[in-house]
């Protein structure tokens, strides 16, 4: 739901961040490093989560959320980074 909503975000703006081939590059970077960190948090019980708030659809030990979620959170911050990028280019004389 949440990626659903920075997707239908990102048309919006226009910035189409989801049609350029280095956004896909800088999201693997993104799922390698929640891949490696919250699973070792996982693993480990460090972080215990819920049973009855999440949908216990885990690769490895991490919950299907946390990679949705992180990469919503990522994608986010960087369409409005490209916006305001963007914008600042136009006003520069």
């Amino acid at each position: 739901m949440v990626f659903c909503a920075v997707i239908i975000f990102d048309m919006t703006i226009k910035t189409n961040l989801f049609n350029k081939y280095y956004f896909y590059y800088f999201l693997s970077i993104v799922f390698f490093l929640t891949f490696f960190f919250n699973g070792y948090l996982t693993a480990r019980p460090i972080v215990i989560y819920n049973n009855l708030l999440k949908t216990n659809i885990n690769i490895f030990t991490i919950p299907i959320e946390d990679f949705i979620y992180g990469l919503a959170l990522i994608s986010f911050v960087v369409i409005i980074f490209e916006k305001l990028t963007s914008y600042n280019k136009k006003l520069q004389f």
